[in-house]
């Protein structure tokens, strides 16, 4: 069991991870730091473009944690990873102090700078930083959905990450917008092949509501195809890219 996974050896690793990193979080902190006190200055100035601003912070933030991988990971390469490959760590202690690194403490630090940024604009007694508070609120910029779809991507990143060695991320930036227009095209296609004109979009819907069980089964369909998707993204691809480290030590 040790030689998966030592605690004690996972915690030096781990404070080394940290002490690597902390350059990169410095920066990534002081720049979502810098924009929202921008959005502030604007606000005061030119309420709609401080507004504007504000309102792009919770999607940039986004767009950063999704292709954090990309950004602050070096290049696995002989080259430079031989001292990496060699420190006394499993792979799947290093792998899982990866997974932490863009899963916990990157998405912690962002929202709770952000949190806390929002609670300081929130003291200033002014309008205009009262509306750019409600821009900036958590209520509908941070669900448990959209935390989802930030890992997938996420996941989806750390793959490309492990997989191209060179200019991971606009690689895996086109494979992504590949894939979301790729989707949208089929469900447009499906729609219309299924629904080309009202009257059968009509009768299909009064087709559901009659019919329970049919309602039923298109739910627990729905229901079943979630999990397997769940299982899939991102779990299937934190898995490959384990396997992936595992080959690349090798």
């Amino acid at each position: 069991m040790n030689a998966v996974f030592d605690i004690k050896r996972f915690l030096k690793l781990e404070k080394r991870n940290l002490l690597t990193h902390k350059n990169q979080f410095a920066y990534a902190s002081l720049i979502l730091i810098g924009i929202t006190v921008f959005a502030v200055l604007l606000s005061l100035l030119i309420p709609m473009v401080g507004q504007v601003v504000a309102f792009l912070i919770h999607p940039l933030c986004f767009f950063a944690l999704v292709f954090a991988p990309c950004f602050f990971e070096k290049n696995i390469q002989k080259n430079n990873s031989v001292f990496d490959f060699i420190l006394p760590g499993s792979t799947f202690e290093k792998f899982l102090i990866m997974l932490i690194n863009y899963v916990v403490i990157l998405p912690l630090l962002c929202y709770g700078i952000l949190f806390l940024l929002i609670q300081l604009i929130s003291i200033i007694p002014l309008d205009n930083i009262q509306n750019l508070s409600n821009v900036l609120s958590f209520t509908n910029n941070l669900t448990w959905e959209k935390m989802y779809k930030l890992f997938v991507l996420q996941s989806m990143s750390l793959t490309g990450y492990f997989f191209f060695k060179r200019f991971s991320f606009i690689k895996t930036l086109l494979i992504e917008l590949f894939l979301s227009i790729t989707i949208l095209i089929i469900a447009a296609i499906m729609g219309y092949s299924h629904f080309s004109n009202m009257d059968t979009f009509n009768n299909a819907s009064t087709m559901l509501i009659q019919n329970d069980g049919l309602t039923n089964g298109i739910e627990n369909t729905l229901f079943i195809t979630k999990i397997i998707l769940g299982v899939l993204f991102p779990l299937g691809l934190w898995i490959v890219c384990f396997f992936k480290l595992r080959e690349k030590e090798i």
